[in-house]
């Protein structure tokens, strides 16, 4: 974590580390009102809060989940990045809470989720560090925010495009993940395009270059799932993982520290079920629910693992041996998430929680606030969730 973010908040990193602090009483959540059983899936969100991304009417920041407030659409999916969180409908409408990066006309911060004009038939959602990006059914993709090295996919490099528009050349994209400087859009094919920032690799078409517009990575097929984290990718073929790009805490997870700028094979066996790509760090299920982790290990965002004196694992390590069966996992800046086949989201790592006060975890610490969550994901510094509170099983 940055050192501004922890004298935002008021404590020293030597204090943190030290042992963290008490955390405050959750919050009690509403009751929520009278609903269909299909509008019972709903966005919430904890940790920090400083651009009202988690949509809770203000810039509180949060230990306990809770939902963004006015949502009356079933929730298909929800995405967080830096200050923005994105909310897909069943109908493909896209909703945004936060600032920054919203998508639309008025640049005032949205402390309750808005919808975003003129994006309908929307498939997918990611936000990412500062920029957004949208798949529609029909194969193309919409992005917006910052632009500075490329990331939104337009042919241009500018400070910011406010408005959702078109990504060069996508016509076949089902599936996107927004980073911190460069998108990864998984095709219909099972191949992967890339654009934005490419000089530690992340691009994975063999230059350290930007692509303003998106370019194939190079020599992968039968991809089911992408994840684009801090000058890094991450992809999962098959049931073998593969990453390229910035290298330099293990991040890649083929044993070295050098960047990597085509697609290498990640340390793991293969049955690899999921992967997720943070900012320094990895995360991956393999096996029978499993959690491997691996790269920077400062804030605890590996949790419980022997880390060796450089402060980062070069090769993916086991962290949970319990009986839980994880089917999920997300890598944010400072923390790690994982949801449980039947709901539970656990974090481990540091996040900013009640009263703007961080807290860390070493071990898995079960999130509050949550009846049944059905996806999840980490931010930066914040994170939300998709929870079911109908009583009935939905598909991820």
């Amino acid at each position: 974590m940055r050192d501004d973010v922890f004298r935002q908040a008021g404590v020293s990193r030597r204090t943190l580390l030290a042992g963290g602090l008490a955390l405050a009483a959750a919050p009690a959540l509403p009751t929520a009102a009278p609903m269909s059983s299909l509008d019972r899936r709903t966005a919430v969100g904890w940790g920090y809060n400083w651009g009202g991304q988690l949509g809770i009417g203000g810039y509180e920041s949060l230990t306990a989940a809770k939902p963004a407030i006015g949502m009356t659409k079933g929730i298909r999916q929800v995405s967080v990045g830096t200050n923005t969180m994105l909310l897909l409908t069943d109908e493909g409408e896209v909703w945004v809470a936060g600032s920054d990066t919203l998508g639309v006309e008025d640049t005032a911060p949205a402390l309750a989720p808005i919808r975003i004009p003129g994006l309908s038939g929307i498939v997918h959602v990611s936000a990412g560090a500062s920029h957004c990006v949208a798949v529609r059914s029909d194969g193309t993709a919409l992005a917006w925010g910052e632009n500075l090295v490329g990331q939104v996919g337009n042919g241009t490099q500018s400070y910011h495009q406010n408005l959702p528009a078109p990504m060069v050349g996508v016509t076949d994209a089902v599936k996107a993940s927004a980073g911190a400087g460069h998108t990864l859009l998984l095709r219909a094919d099972g191949t992967a395009l890339a654009c934005g920032n490419g000089t530690s690799g992340a691009i994975g078409n063999g230059l350290d270059t930007i692509a303003p517009t998106p370019v194939p990575v190079y020599g992968l097929h039968g991809i089911t799932d992408i994840s684009a984290g801090e000058g890094l990718s991450l992809a999962l073929c098959g049931e073998q993982a593969v990453a390229w790009g910035r290298n330099d805490r293990g991040q890649v997870g083929d044993g070295t520290t050098e960047d990597r700028y085509t697609p290498v094979a990640c340390r793991l066996n293969r049955d690899v079920r999921a992967i997720s790509a943070g900012y320094k760090h990895c995360l991956a299920i393999v096996g029978t629910g499993h959690i491997a982790v691996w790269g920077d290990g400062a804030d605890a965002r590996l949790g419980e693992v022997s880390l060796p004196p450089e402060g980062y694992l070069v090769e993916p390590t086991i962290m949970d041996h319990s009986s839980n069966f994880w089917v999920e996992v997300s890598a944010g800046e400072t923390f790690s998430l994982a949801r449980s086949q039947s709901g539970v989201v656990h974090r481990w790592g540091t996040m900013i929680g009640d009263g703007n006060l961080p807290i860390t975890y070493w071990e898995g610490k079960k999130v509050d606030g949550i009846e049944k969550a059905i996806q999840i994901e980490a931010g930066r510094l914040s994170a939300a969730a998709i929870d079911d509170r109908s009583g009935v099983n939905y598909p991820k």
